[in-house]
């Protein structure tokens, strides 16, 4: 870059529009995104990190299945034998699917509440590409953060993978099916994931304050008393 050109992209950056034929688009895009030439391949990135997660994903949820198989095999067993003679079936045995079935789902609900959060990655992850390209192409007046995003954030497989879908339906048809007897409302509160970054109700905010102030207040008491 000559001497004459060395201060275009500080003057973008300070909010003045490069001259034209000064800077190459691509040059001012990567300042504008604070970026360098390792970052610019950063689609790949998030394609890499999604795809080891979709396999972890995967494994859990084969895993999980396999559990509920064999707790339903446990049952089956119990059953039978129950039928034969009452007698030769302890209390703990019997209590024991039950506590498995309340294990299962709480792993289930675990395991969807990290699918959302994944979904949720997925989703972001473009919108944010999507919103930094959309503004550089505004402020400069360009469209080669459209080309850009076109050319290497539309078909990465960050964002074109739908298997994270597949999955989250695939556990809700599980639970609904084999977990809550095939009541899908009783299953879909189970593993309703509340809103991120949901806001308390000021009703509730002033109470936890009452009670933490009262706690405080106490606590000091016991204290100057124990000195």
């Amino acid at each position: 870059m000559t001497s004459d050109r060395v201060g275009e992209p500080v003057k973008f950056l300070l909010g003045v529009p490069a001259k034209c034929g000064r800077v190459p688009d691509i040059v001012v895009l990567k300042h504008r995104l604070d970026v360098n030439e390792s970052l610019v391949t950063s689609p790949a990135a998030s394609s890499m990190y999604l795809k080891e997660k979709l396999a972890e994903a995967t494994r859990k949820f084969s895993n999980l299945r396999n559990e509920l198989k064999r707790s339903q095999e446990e049952t089956m067993k119990s059953a039978k034998a129950k039928r034969k003679s009452a007698l030769l079936l302890s209390r703990h045995k019997t209590d024991v699917p039950a506590r498995k079935l309340q294990e299962l789902k709480l792993a289930f609900s675990e395991y969807y509440l990290s699918l959302i959060l994944l979904q949720n990655y997925q989703n972001l992850n473009f919108t944010g590409f999507r919103k930094i390209l959309k503004k550089h192409d505004k402020l400069l007046n360009v469209d080669v953060g459209a080309k850009w995003r076109a050319e290497h954030v539309d078909i990465s497989h960050f964002y074109v993978n739908k298997d994270i879908n597949h999955l989250i339906s695939e556990t809700e048809a599980t639970v609904t099916s084999e977990l809550e007897e095939g009541d899908r409302q009783k299953a879909m509160k189970r593993l309703r994931v509340p809103p991120l970054g949901e806001q308390q109700s000021p009703w509730t905010t002033f109470k936890v304050g009452l009670f933490l102030g009262c706690f405080a207040i106490l606590f000091a008491i016991i204290l100057l008393r124990g000195m």
